[in-house]
Formats: structure tokens, sequence, C-alpha cells
């Protein structure tokens, strides 16, 4: 995991971590790395004056290729990695997943409902892996009614 002064800190059994790009474990100890990463370039859009906040949303302290560097540095060779990102940047980060030796191999769109554009990419990628990217059915998160649909509710374990 990586350290940002004044952040949280890896505690040596898998627990996440916040800040600047410090490495605080060898290179290739995860079988899966996991980002949520900042949605959006520095500089880009409404900033946000709580500084938690701005920090979580915009790429301040460390840009999209500096996460998915990060996350190579991380995973084992043939181990995974999985990002949440926003769709308008998809082709960015597919460039930046592979540029770090990470080969995207899992595409998934996130939509409020069936007929919504997707607010979000579910991004899984192998490091070391060969070139064939599969696309996956959208993930919907409401029914029609604005209830949760019949997969989030699976995927929450909740009943109809």
């Amino acid at each position: 995991m990586w350290r940002q002064g004044g952040g949280l800190e890896f505690d040596g059994k898998g627990a996440p971590s916040w800040g600047s790009l410090v490495p605080l474990s060898p290179a290739g100890q995860f079988d899966l790395v996991v980002a949520n990463p900042p949605y959006f370039a520095a500089g880009s859009g409404y900033t946000s004056p709580d500084p938690v906040r701005a920090h979580a949303r915009d790429e301040r302290t460390c840009t999209m290729q500096d996460i998915c560097t990060a996350m190579a540095y991380l995973t084992r060779w043939g181990g995974s990695a999985a990002l949440v990102h926003r769709p308008e940047r998809l082709s960015e980060l597919l460039c930046a997943l592979t540029a770090a030796g990470l080969e995207p191999k899992r595409l998934r769109t996130v939509a409020r409902t069936a007929d919504a554009a997707p607010s979000l990419v579910l991004v899984g990628a192998r490091r070391g892996g060969k070139p064939g990217l599969r696309i996956l059915p959208p993930l919907t998160l409401c029914a029609p009614d604005g209830t949760d649909s019949e997969e989030i509710r699976r995927i929450y374990h909740r009943r109809a």
C-alpha cells in the first residue's frame, strides 16, 4: 500500500491507505489491488472548499498514470487490479493501465436505470496479461419503480 503524510497509513494487513504514492510494501506483494482514485483532472470543474473532499475528487497530488503505476507495482505478476472511474475518462484510463503493464481484461458500465447513460465504469486488469478486453453487461442500480435492481439486491444479499 502507499502513504501520504498526514493521511492514513498501511497497517501491514491490507488496510486501505490514503495519500501520495510512497511505497510501504515491497513490489508484487498482492494478488488483487483495488482503487477508487480521484475522478477529475486537476483544475477541471468544481473544486470543493473542503481540502479532504478536494483531494478525494481531484488529481491534486497524483495523476491517473501515478495510480496505475502504483497498482502495477503492488500487484504480483499475473495478479489483478480493479478500478472504478468516470466513463468520460475511460480512454485515458485504459491507456494508463496498459502503459503501467496492467492489461485491461473486463469492463462494465454502471447506470442508475436501464435507460440512463452510465455514470461509472468498473475496470478489471491483469498484470502482464495478454490483450483481450471483455465487455460485460451494464450494471443497473435501480429498477423502473426506483427500488434496488434485482442484481443490486443479490450483490448486497437483500431480499425483494
